[in-house]
């Protein structure tokens, strides 16, 4: 018998468990845990707790601390508690059956897990530590399936059931996986059910820098507090989350429970009505200042952002008159700031929903790998990272191979800049403020600017052409991609004589938001070529 408070029976479950999980990896534990003091009502209550962070590819610091300090707070409140941490795919399915078994005794259900989660075509999965998962349609046969849980809860048909799940870290094998979805899909909780998870679905929630995760250090937090339902502890935990990460993370839950539960009832220590009536009103209060907190903030600081922005943007256009001056051409004509794209601002709000989709987010940042046809072996680094997005533009940091750094504003149109010995840019976030590339589309007379010999050699005459060559599947060690294949020709007529070209191919993928590929070539027997590639990319 797992439950009814019998330790001894408890440990021979555990044992039991144990034998098995010893087998095919010697990193998987088990552990029981006896209440340390009765269930309120002497009420029936059974908990299983899987942390999972040993994983080869992808290590997580905390969910193993998490389940063990989870583990023991639930004993504190009167649970029976089976522990596992490190879980293998067969370790985890024999808990889960174990924990099925009690349930069907009656009483309190409670299902937690820490540990890499991801979603597939709806579903979700928890990751155990010793799956090898290289295609999406693996998944459902290595991973183990959260509808599992739910179902032995569903089937019992006991008093009450919760499943917390902090399990919406980045998907540790999305690059292998077709449609790379974040975070974990929403859940019906079945009947006399509250599912909670460490983040809205689809978004990834933080493992945090301390001992514990950001959400289990507040769950842990609000536990043991008396009087508290467990549909506001829910909500504290909400607050305290949304407050430390900044909106960044929100807690959701899915609740179909029929009554009331404590995990500490109020009579437990004296708590008042009116301590309950304070508490909710010290909630409501916290939310409402954080949301106009937040608000302001974020208002004063886009005020600030694209203030540098423009102020950026007409260093940049000075720097452009000056070449064009040096060239002898006249400078274009000074076009106003606009307040929103206008590709977006005219579109129907489905297209300025995708338009907005690809446009990169402050903190997101890629890598890229590079070499020539000349020293293949000889490979250097080139980092971006966005600093700041408005509707004037993009601010971009870059560090390049030998530790060079520099920033630029990328904003709408089509135009080719070259930067500090980097790769040089085609409209890298061209589709980002709205722009649509279409098969066989040419651009003519590109302007062009910190290009070379083309911007500090007056006599030297540059023509830059471009032309969509249509979609194509391309693979880099970021992953493999759906990308746009845009080719950007060179051709360049010295003072006297003796035209010489260059072609810029580039692959722009809008699940990266940003080109995986670009290679530099030119047409002439002796020249050096350049490949670069997308190594590896994150994005908030």
């Amino acid at each position: 018998m797992w439950g009814g408070f019998a330790a001894g029976s408890l440990r021979a479950n555990a044992v039991a468990l144990g034998c098995l999980l010893a087998l095919p990896a010697a990193a998987e534990r088990v552990q029981s845990l006896a209440p340390t003091q009765p269930a309120p009502g002497n009420e029936r209550r059974v908990a299983l707790v899987i942390g999972n962070g040993a994983y080869k590819s992808s290590p997580l610091r905390n969910p193993v601390n998490d389940a063990r300090a989870v583990g023991r707070a639930l004993a504190d409140v009167g649970f029976a508690v089976m522990v596992l941490e490190d879980g293998t795919r067969a370790g985890m399915h024999r808990a889960v059956r174990l924990f099925g078994d009690e349930l069907l005794r009656g009483g309190a259900g409670l299902f937690y897990y820490a540990g890499h989660g991801m979603q597939v075509r709806g579903r979700n999965y928890l990751v155990p530590v010793d799956v090898e998962i290289e295609r999406e349609d693996e998944v459902e046969f290595q991973a183990v399936d959260a509808n599992l849980v739910l179902a032995k809860m569903d089937s019992a048909k006991n008093s009450l059931n919760l499943m917390i799940l902090d399990a919406c870290r980045n998907n540790p094998f999305a690059r292998s996986f077709r449609s790379a979805t974040q975070g974990l899909a929403q859940m019906d909780a079945p009947s006399g059910t509250l599912v909670a998870f460490a983040t809205a679905p689809g978004s990834v929630a933080a493992d945090g820098d301390g001992e514990n995760g950001v959400y289990t250090k507040h769950l842990l937090k609000e536990l043991r507090q008396p009087g508290l339902p467990v549909e506001q502890l829910f909500k504290r935990v909400r607050v305290g989350v949304s407050i430390e990460t900044g909106d960044r993370q929100i807690p959701w839950e899915s609740s179909s429970l029929k009554g009331d539960f404590f995990f500490t009832p109020e009579d437990a220590r004296k708590a008042s009505r009116v301590q309950k009536a304070v508490i909710d009103q010290a909630v409501s209060e916290a939310v409402r200042q954080s949301e106009r907190r937040a608000a302001k903030d974020r208002a004063a600081v886009q005020a600030e952002m694209r203030k540098m922005m423009q102020e950026l943007l007409a260093a940049q256009r000075a720097q452009l008159e000056t070449e064009l001056k040096s060239r002898g051409q006249p400078a274009p004509a000074a076009k106003a700031p606009a307040k929103a794209p206008v590709q977006v601002a005219s579109a129907a709000p489905s297209e300025a929903t995708a338009v907005e989709s690809r446009r990169p987010k402050r903190g997101d940042r890629w890598t890229y790998i590079g070499w020539t046809t000349r020293t293949p072996d000889k490979k250097g680094k080139t980092r971006f990272e966005i600093r700041g997005v408005t509707d004037d533009g993009i601010l971009e940091a870059l560090t390049t191979w030998n530790g060079r750094k520099s920033e630029w504003v990328h904003g709408p149109g089509i135009y080719f800049v070259g930067r500090d010995s980097a790769m040089p840019f085609f409209s890298p976030y061209f589709r980002a403020f709205g722009g649509e590339f279409k098969d066989g589309e040419r651009w003519r007379n590109l302007p062009f600017q910190h290009f070379g010999v083309c911007s500090s050699n007056p006599g030297q005459r540059c023509n830059f052409t471009a032309k969509v060559l249509g979609r194509e599947t391309v693979t880099v060690p970021a992953g493999t991609f759906d990308a746009w294949r845009v080719e950007v020709e060179l051709v360049a007529v010295p003072v006297g004589g003796g035209a010489w070209s260059r072609s810029y191919t580039y692959w722009f993928a809008d699940a990266a938001k940003r080109f995986v590929k670009h290679t530099d070539r030119g047409n002439s027997p002796n020249s050096t070529d350049v490949e670069i590639v997308l190594e590896s990319y994150k994005l908030n």
